[in-house]
């Protein structure tokens, strides 16, 4: 494709308000309808100058959800002109596709056509919510193909900064995170920031709560959308060489909360997550650089890798009755 031409994006899937989002930023978008369904979302776009609201070079041009309202909400204030009956019709008219379904277990089957064809996927997270699951993965696309899957979070310019200057907090001994809704939705945001903080290395992930069933939690939407999300209460431990240990948790119920703070041996810092503009428009920005050059963001990937053993660990550490899951020994593909 000439670099001077637009891209052509598909969405499947509409489970939160990031179809909204990543549409508006190639599309332009309602602004009405964007107020009433997401307001947070207009807030940080309309904080920005008109011209900076657009990510050139790509347009979405198709969405598919298995509810057909989604869909078809979200073309109406994201200004897409197609809407699928199914996922296969996206097939002969992308370049790229946004897999954002909220459950890891459903993205693979979702995703396979278009690895079949070689077109470039981009995974929202969850990637995935079983090991297996990941293996098969790895194993049908291979080590080259055009994949990507992160948190936002991975791209809080915070982080950047920590990692470029000196601890203001000493030697780093405990990173906490707190959050509401499901481990494997919003539990991967502090998986995420940890593996960027203290790297793609921890020894070990453990369950420290009361094992047990998870009940299923009815949630509304910003648009107004009825979901079911696991429930239940998460308190996971994350150790790293040198002492380093992380607590991470998410309870279900709970107010919507995102909490996370790094302590160390002459200070503490809570870490803010305030630019959510920058953080989308940068993911974003790089699935339109691989959609365009074809080429996996090696880097990105291995990090993925990181967080889904953090993750899935916890969650075979829940169903084992808290065994500590060693992750580097137990989690390989």
């Amino acid at each position: 494709m000439p670099p001077s031409s637009d891209l052509r994006l598909g969405i499947l899937g509409v489970s939160h308000g990031h179809p909204y989002s990543m549409s508006a930023f190639c599309n332009g978008y309602d602004r009405q309808g964007l107020k009433e369904a997401y307001p947070n979302i207009v807030r940080y776009l309309e904080a920005q100058p008109p011209e900076n609201r657009r990510l050139p070079g790509a347009r979405v041009v198709s969405i598919w959800a298995e509810d057909r309202r989604k869909a078809e909400h979200t073309a109406w204030i994201g200004r897409i002109p197609h809407v699928a009956d199914r996922p296969e019709e996206l097939l002969d008219g992308v370049d790229g596709v946004l897999v954002t379904e909220n459950e890891g277990d459903t993205h693979l089957p979702l995703a396979r056509p278009f690895l079949e064809r070689g077109i470039p996927i981009f995974f929202d997270r969850p990637l995935v919510s079983r090991w297996e699951t990941m293996r098969q993965l790895w194993s049908e696309a291979g080590e080259d193909y055009p994949l990507m899957s992160c948190s936002n979070l991975r791209y809080n310019p915070v982080l950047r900064e920590l990692k470029a200057e000196p601890s203001p907090v000493g030697t780093a001994r405990l990173f906490r995170g707190l959050s509401g809704m499901d481990w494997f939705g919003y539990g991967w945001h502090m998986g995420e920031t940890l593996v960027q903080l203290w790297g793609r290395e921890p020894v070990s992930v453990r369950f420290l709560g009361e094992p047990g069933p998870l009940k299923t939690i009815p949630w509304r939407d910003g648009a107004g959308y009825r979901h079911q999300v696991q429930g239940g209460d998460w308190s996971v431990g994350v150790t790293y060489p040198d002492r380093r240990l992380a607590l991470l948790q998410v309870l279900c119920p709970l107010a919507k909360t995102l909490e996370m703070s790094l302590h160390g041996t002459v200070g503490h810092l809570v870490l803010p997550a305030e630019d959510p503009f920058f953080m989308m428009r940068s993911l974003l920005g790089d699935f339109v650089s691989m959609v365009r050059t074809g080429r996996r963001p090696v880097e990105l990937m291995k990090d993925t890798v990181a967080v889904c053993r953090i993750m899935i660990g916890a969650d075979i550490s829940r169903r084992e009755g808290g065994r500590r899951v060693r992750t580097e020994d137990e989690l390989k593909l």
